[in-house]
């Protein structure tokens, strides 16, 4: 098995992405600042869900003509 070619010079000016490099990986991501985000509302004693709501889509009202606009 072949070692991996050099990483080549990018043509658009950017340094290489650390994810391609070879090596150890950094930390990947940093420790996380502030409350936590609140967690779902819990479901009913009897866990029943609401069923969700089929949205339909708005009927187009059919253009008035030129003579009855007011």
């Amino acid at each position: 098995q072949r070692p991996p070619p050099p990483p080549q010079p990018q043509a658009h000016g950017n340094p290489p992405q650390l994810h391609h490099l070879p090596g150890a990986r950094p930390d990947r991501r940093p420790p996380l600042v502030g409350r936590p985000a609140p967690r779902r509302a819990p479901l009913p004693p009897d866990g029943a869900r609401l069923p969700a709501l089929r949205l339909q889509p708005r009927r187009r009202q059919p253009p008035v003509p030129l003579e009855q606009r007011v």
